[in-house]
């Protein structure tokens, strides 16, 4: 029988599946046996006959956990409403067929660990909130809960209420993306606050800097929009948005202290101010600078043939979505970047922090 850590949010945006993968990496070198499921994810990737998450995927190849994929994520549902959920009552069905791709992600393993979907409540209209999933699955709890806009305490004692009302175990709470100056203040004071309900504050970590902006191919998935030039330079990542709605001739100056690889958010009838950012950058790039990492085209308008052609000549990897100027900018500054399996970097980050800051030694004893 293997011991199961179950790992949960709060709210979204806490940081949930970073901590996942650091963890899963740390705990990993620890207990080398162990498997890994989500029961209940997003239908972000199609495969013949199936459908995974993005999170089950990473875990897999990050991690280098083996075992079968499909298991490890049993229930997909598409991201929006799913409104079917109105008319079939089909929890029933849906908890078995997570426990019994458990069961056999379960067996011969040490250690599985398991990541829950969003907050406790997630998955309730279908019958498998992350709460009775994880009682049913007889796993201990582990929160993840942002401290970046102070003391998440509030936050917490809801998701504790939720779990308790479903006799699932707390193992304790991990408090993420502080600021490094309140780091302190912030986990001793969660932590007193939450020993007087015993849970213990079992990590506590700062903000990390793992990645600048997200990839152009995130924007294009998130805004549905379509790559006009040069789509093979789709992973390209930004410095800054610069939103281009003043005459060309205003900005052609200010594109010279812009600083370098610029995302430039404008209208797609707006050809001088293409034409000018164009002509800035290769200017710029003879300087040995790169001033344009892309060019995002709003309001569901296209340019002319001739200045799409000069964008691919250029070099310049240009979208074109629905959304207007404004619409675009607030969505791309408020997107999290997507962690992949090949950004080494990060995931050495991610470990790193975890052996820091997350006591592992008290987590696994506490798991049994």
């Amino acid at each position: 029988m293997s011991r199961n850590l179950y790992i949960t949010g709060t709210r979204r945006g806490d940081g949930k599946t970073t901590i996942t993968v650091g963890l899963t990496q740390a705990i990993k070198t620890k207990v080398p046996n162990l498997g890994f499921i989500k029961p209940l994810g997003s239908r972000d990737i199609e495969r013949t006959g199936y459908s995974l998450d993005h999170d089950t995927l990473l875990v897999h190849k990050a991690c280098d956990v083996h075992g079968s994929i499909q298991d490890a994520n049993p229930i997909t549902i598409d991201r929006g409403f799913p409104s079917y959920a109105l008319t079939q009552a089909r929890g029933t069905d849906l908890l078995k067929q997570i426990e019994e791709a458990f069961q056999r992600v379960q067996a011969g393993r040490d250690l599985v660990i398991i990541e829950g979907a969003g907050h406790a409540a997630v998955g309730s209209m279908f019958g498998i909130s992350n709460a009775l999933v994880a009682q049913r699955l007889g796993a201990k709890v582990l929160l993840v809960a942002s401290g970046k806009d102070g003391h998440p305490f509030d936050e917490i004692a809801l998701s504790l209420a939720f779990f308790e009302k479903h006799g699932a175990e707390i193992l304790g709470v991990v408090l993420n993306q502080i600021p490094y100056p309140n780091l302190k203040e912030v986990r001793d004071v969660t932590a007193t606050m939450l020993a007087r309900h015993g849970i213990k504050v079992v990590g506590a970590l700062p903000k990390l800097r793992l990645f600048t902006s997200p990839k152009l191919v995130e924007i294009l998935e998130a805004l549905e929009g379509r790559a006009l030039s040069c789509r093979e330079k789709v992973n390209n990542r930004y410095r800054r948005i610069l939103l281009g709605a003043m005459t060309a001739a205003s900005a052609f100056p200010r594109l010279f202290h812009v600083g370098e690889e610029v995302l430039l958010i404008t209208p797609g009838d707006r050809v001088d101010i293409v034409l000018a950012a164009l002509q800035a950058h290769q200017t710029i790039a003879a300087e040995g600078r790169h001033l344009l990492a892309g060019i995002v085209l709003t309001g569901g308008l296209v340019p002319d043939p001739g200045t799409i052609e000069i964008l691919g000549k250029t070099g310049i990897p240009t979208l074109a979505v629905e959304a207007d100027s404004f619409q675009a900018a607030s969505r791309i500054h408020d997107m999290e970047p997507a962690l992949s399996p090949n950004d080494r970097r990060v995931l050495k980050i991610l470990h790193q922090a975890a052996n820091k800051y997350i006591d592992i030694e008290t987590l696994l004893e506490r798991l049994g």
